[in-house]
């Protein structure tokens, strides 16, 4: 049997037209085919959301770029508030200075006020004080002028803070038009957005007729299984039975094989691929079924694969863990009890 059994996982290994002619036996080729469809269709549109990611970095870089430039701009802004607040400071001290000119100017007229008094008091010296007043007129004139002088270098830095105002104006209308963009830019990627769920949608379905398809494949496993179960019992147990029926314990269980004899009941699931969580689920429905169980019986579980979904080892020490037998299907009447 070991070597009937190497020689046929050989052959489906090695030679292609065996495997696709088995694959024919067991109505699977079909199945295959529409599966490698599906396959082709979900790469496809794994493909297109991969494109789209790379759109939506390309966005994030080209944002990450408009932040940089704002950040430029910050910076301008910052240099040009530090620019306007020295000129404030240069105004500051201009004022101070001329605050200091008018204090001048105020003792000049009480030194004015002080020379009318001596004229008053001395006319003698009537023709000496109108020097006197001469010489503090051209000062006066000089004082005007320099008066007229700052005026002037103030109404140039007045039209400088003009200028820089109307440039900052600009920059604001700079940074509105950026801000559109990134407005704009925030739309497209909504848009991208409600394009990758519908993709996602789309892909949502295409993994429902997936697992359609695997539910149907699981279905055309388990008849295939059923066929030719009844020749293993009858020549493992010596049972003779036509076919094996299903078994609904009061809506609380359900196994998709029943056999009873006067000292024994077999109780099957048949699984297309093998998992530890099908063993626990069939000792939970094994428990059940003991509390209805006829007594004086033994009850022999067992579950018939064609696949191990996980280390083979993992699955016999679990079955073995629960007292659940294993059985591999290799095709037709070829069964073989995994765990001895």
């Amino acid at each position: 049997m070991s070597n009937l059994k190497d020689e046929l996982l050989r052959l489906l290994r090695e030679d292609e037209s065996f495997r696709m002619e088995v694959l024919r036996i067991l109505g699977i080729m079909d199945v295959n085919v529409a599966l490698s469809q599906l396959t082709d269709s979900v790469n496809k549109l794994t493909k297109s959301i991969e494109d789209l990611r790379e759109e939506v970095r390309k966005l994030w870089e080209e944002n990450h770029r408009i932040w940089e430039e704002i950040s430029k701009l910050r910076e301008e802004n910052r240099k040009i508030w530090e620019e306007i607040q020295k000129m404030r400071e240069d105004i500051r001290e201009l004022r101070e200075e001329n605050h200091k000119i008018w204090e001048e100017i105020r003792k000049l007229r009480e030194e004015n006020q002080k020379i009318w008094e001596e004229l008053r008091k001395l006319r003698e010296e009537n023709q000496r004080m109108w020097e006197e007043m001469g010489k503090l007129r051209e000062e006066n004139q000089k004082i005007w002028e320099e008066i007229h002088k700052l005026r002037e270098e103030n109404q140039k830095i007045w039209e400088e803070i003009k200028k820089l105002r109307e440039e900052v104006n600009k920059l604001w209308e700079e940074n509105h038009k950026i801000w559109e963009e990134i407005r704009k830019i925030w739309e497209e990627i909504h848009g991208l957005r409600k394009s990758h769920e519908d993709l996602t949608r789309i892909v949502k379905g295409v993994l429902k007729d997936l697992g359609g398809l695997s539910r149907t494949v699981g279905k055309l496993v388990e008849q295939n299984i059923r066929h030719y179960l009844p020749a293993w019992i009858r020549e493992t147990y010596g049972i003779t039975v036509d076919r094996v029926r299903r078994l609904k314990v009061n809506n609380i269980a359900e196994f998709d094989g029943y056999v009873e004899t006067e000292d024994k009941v077999l109780l099957m699931e048949i699984k297309t691929t093998l998992r530890t969580r099908d063993i626990k689920d069939m000792t939970e429905k094994i428990e059940k079924y003991r509390a209805q169980a006829p007594s004086g019986k033994t009850i022999i579980p067992m579950i018939i694969y064609t696949i191990e979904g996980e280390g083979p080892e993992k699955l016999i020490n679990t079955a073995k863990l629960h007292g659940i037998m294993l059985i591999k299907h290799y095709g037709e009447y070829e069964f073989e009890l995994i765990n001895q």
